[in-house]
């Protein structure tokens, strides 16, 4: 630690080259600690202290941009789930995508409060689940103890473990589809802490977070914008739709300069189909509502909140726990 200015009131810490070491795989609640304890005389000449406490952990960096809940900002990772993670937004901006199921830059497409199982990639299989008896009854599925597919379950001939399960009926949920197999904490990590698609540290966006960064909110709210300017948001985020190689929309805190920018990485429909990518995004909330659950839509003209079937592949991008 060394001290500079006029009255040693600069000082600057710099840690050794090994604490990216140590710090490997450390997290908040077992973060490496260092304690600071600064003396200085105020204007009295009276000495105080205060005390400064750094937690170092493995890298939670991301995208930061401005929010209207009281901590002021949210941290994104700066990629979806699935996509490549070395990439820059630059990067990921300038990438020509070759196909629908091209992950780099678009990512994988999630069924609502599915664990990580296969079906979120972009190719995996589509399976017409069938979730009725030849008598019209709700099949027995024998859910894990995380209320999930098991593994090498199969109905009907069909393996639906790892495979995009959907259906034609109400509704149109892949848990069953039937209103007597929803779960609406499926993407509640109090009740099952292991279906969380994110990294430790992060989670699944509520509908009120995905809000906060725009105008702020709840419910089903959809705001017009200009695809073609600067929108001015009460988050104090601009959002700007780039139209370049891979489309998308930037978010700009405060006018600076683009953290946050989020493709227009399609959707894989409850039939089964990728559709609609490089012109709309959408990602999944962890709020559940009626029959469906919330999801953050960003398409030309409009950034919205709506309620969508939870049998639907969307994307998913992670926020900071805070």
């Amino acid at each position: 630690m060394t001290s500079s200015g006029a009255d040693n009131e600069f000082l600057t810490l710099t840690f050794k080259s090994s604490v990216s070491t140590a710090a490997v795989g450390k997290d908040k609640e077992n973060a490496l600690k260092v304690v600071i304890i600064a003396r200085y005389s105020d204007n009295t000449s009276v000495e105080q202290y205060v005390q400064l406490e750094l937690s170092i952990q493995d890298c939670s960096c991301g995208c930061a941009v401005r929010s209207t809940l009281p901590a002021g900002w949210l941290t994104f990772m700066c990629y979806n789930v699935g996509a490549d993670p070395t990439m820059s937004i630059s990067d990921q901006m300038d990438y020509t995508a070759e196909a629908y199921d091209d992950e780099r830059v678009y990512g994988w497409l999630y069924q609502w409060g599915r664990q990580d199982d296969g079906h979120q990639k972009r190719n995996s299989t589509a399976v017409l689940g069938g979730g009725y008896d030849p008598f019209g009854n709700p099949i027995d599925i024998p859910y894990d103890e995380n209320s999930q597919i098991p593994a090498g379950f199969i109905h009907n001939g069909l393996l639906w473990f790892g495979n995009f399960v959907y259906f034609t009926g109400f509704p149109m949920d892949w848990h069953g589809n039937a209103l007597s197999s929803l779960n609406d904490d499926l993407w509640n990590l109090n009740v099952y802490p292991d279906n969380n698609t994110c990294p430790v540290g992060w989670h699944v966006p509520t509908e009120v977070e995905w809000h906060s960064i725009v105008d702020g909110g709840s419910g089903q709210i959809s705001k017009v914008v200009d695809d073609s300017g600067d929108n001015m948001t009460l988050s104090g985020n601009i959002w700007r739709f780039y139209t370049g190689n891979t489309k998308g929309w930037e978010v700009i805190p405060n006018g600076g300069r683009t953290t946050l920018f989020l493709p227009a990485a399609g959707i894989r429909f409850d039939s089964g189909e990728v559709l609609n990518t490089n012109s709309d995004g959408n990602y999944w909330s962890n709020t559940p509502i009626n029959y469906s659950a919330f999801n953050f839509n960003i398409t030309y003209g409009t950034l919205s909140t709506y309620e969508f079937n939870r049998a639907n592949g969307l994307s998913v991008r992670c926020v900071a726990d805070y």
